[in-house]
């Protein structure tokens, strides 16, 4: 539901501060940027949770290696507030890409 997403939003926010808090004691290391790029990855894959099939499929084909196969698959399954799951999609995709790229 979207209250579920809206849930996991907040939830990656408060979890980036208290990592952030947790680790900021005497000879710690926080790598800045590290913590910045695996907290907005985090909420791209949130973000993809929520948007169209259609726009997911956009999404993969301009950025097919930015998540994992596993991963892309639970979001192609993921019933959410904007789409019905369907992982079949997700494999017809990967196919037609294998496919048009053979063909140059």
């Amino acid at each position: 539901t979207m209250n579920g997403i809206e849930s996991l939003d907040r939830t990656g926010s408060v979890l980036y501060r208290d990592l952030k808090g947790a680790t900021s004691f005497e000879n710690s290391f926080w790598d800045e940027d590290a913590a910045a790029h695996s907290f907005e990855q985090s909420a791209v894959f949130v973000n993809l949770m929520e948007i169209s099939s259609k726009d997911l499929e956009d999404h993969y084909r301009n950025n097919p290696t930015q998540f994992s196969d596993g991963d892309y698959e639970l979001m192609f399954k993921f019933n959410g507030p904007r789409r019905r799951g369907d992982f079949r999609r997700f494999n017809l995709l990967k196919s037609k890409m294998k496919t048009e790229k053979r063909m140059g």
